[in-house]
């Protein structure tokens, strides 16, 4: 997206420990704890932890279908296949044209939708659309 591809290009030129804030420089806060040792995440005794890639024009392949590969190979230690239910979500049936010309089309087949705040999405799975009405914020 354009967005991201601007702020990419603005962070490789500010120096390192200044940032484009209000032309402020701010301190380099130091190096990001390694989440694994601050804040583990435990894999759900039942169920699997479900995770939604959002499609939108104009959006980076790689914006969801790298994410997508991550997810889809996480096997924790212990653990009976991946934790995640992985899903895609767009908010019409219309075909999205993404980077590098591709044209994603978000339902094929069987349209599975659902209404929240007046508004229509659509699912790839019955599954998928049982997780979003059971708790719509948690995907929003």
């Amino acid at each position: 997206m354009l967005k991201c591809s601007l702020t990419a290009t603005v962070a490789a030129t500010v120096p390192p420990g200044r940032a484009a804030l209000a032309g402020q420089a701010v301190k380099d806060p130091g190096p990001v704890p390694d989440g694994r040792l601050t804040a583990p995440l435990a894999v759900p005794a039942e169920g699997k932890i479900p995770v939604a890639f959002v499609l939108a024009p104009d959006a980076e392949v790689v914006d969801f279908s790298g994410p997508w590969g991550v997810f889809e190979y996480v096997l924790p230690r212990n653990a009976d296949g991946s934790p995640f239910a992985l899903f895609t979500v767009a908010e019409s049936t219309r075909p999205l044209k993404v980077s590098g010309g591709m044209t994603v089309v978000p339902v094929k087949g069987q349209t599975l939708e659902a209404v929240y705040d007046r508004r229509t999405y659509y699912f790839c799975g019955e599954w998928c659309r049982s997780q979003f009405l059971a708790a719509p914020r948690r995907f929003i």
